[in-house]
């Protein structure tokens, strides 16, 4: 699904939130990547137990896993969750459910805000294309990557655009890697030219629609953009 965010408030001395995105890992897993964020007044100093926030996430079936983080002073808290170190199983396609919360309870027991519910995509498609505008010009750009679906109405493509020129030109040389759902709207990730970077990017396409990719070089006259053919993908929604 698109970027999931869970809430859990209790006026102005707490708060605590997840914003982020849960990405399958195969049939039966995933992975959570985001920022947690929290702010918890309570004073427990004479306690044996410190503030504490509880990021709960699993399969919808099945019980919570929980990443949690003492929380340091008054101010507001930032952790970084990272994909590696969150990750979860569910049932085959199953949905995974989050939820966040502290430890309010006047013996440490933590309490959470209401739950949202990720709805994953299926497997990674592969997306490989290439442009060259001809010899005369020495410059080519390669895409290696993946696309899978974000829930029926996002995409996200990770991979490494792959940049090369044999002349050196007075003009800005530079190559572009442009997505789109099919009725979208262009965006790009744009690269000096020979840079080979390596991102992800994610967009919203209608529900269940093909995705769209083009490459682009200044190979033009005075630097002018020109692109390769585009290509679409399909991304299913189930493994």
């Amino acid at each position: 699904m698109p970027k999931v965010k869970v809430k859990f408030h209790d006026g102005s001395r707490l708060n605590a939130s997840f914003e982020g995105f849960v990405d399958p890992d195969g049939p039966e897993g995933y992975v959570l990547s985001g920022t947690i964020k929290v702010i918890c007044l309570l004073d427990r100093s004479s306690t044996n137990f410190k503030n504490t926030v509880a990021l709960g996430h699993g399969g919808t079936s099945a019980e919570y896993t929980y990443v949690e983080r003492e929380i340091d002073g008054h101010e507001e808290n930032v952790f970084t969750i990272e994909g590696r170190k969150a990750r979860g199983v569910r049932l085959k396609n199953e949905t995974v459910d989050l939820r966040i919360g502290i430890n309010t309870g006047l013996s440490g027991q933590f309490h959470y805000g209401d739950k949202a519910t990720a709805q994953l995509g299926g497997p990674p498609q592969e997306v490989t294309t290439s442009f060259a505008p001809g010899e005369a010009t020495g410059m080519a750009v390669r895409f290696e990557g993946t696309a899978w679906a974000d829930g029926p109405t996002g995409y996200v493509i990770r991979g490494r655009l792959n940049t090369t020129t044999k002349f050196v030109s007075n003009f800005a040389q530079r190559a572009t890697f442009g997505h789109k759902a099919s009725t979208g709207t262009w965006q790009y990730e744009t690269a000096d030219i020979p840079h080979s970077p390596e991102f992800t990017v994610r967009g919203d396409r209608m529900k269940d629609e093909d995705i769209k990719v083009v490459l682009g070089l200044t190979s033009g006259t005075f630097g002018a953009w020109k692109y390769g053919d585009e290509a679409s993908y399909s991304l299913p929604l189930q493994f």
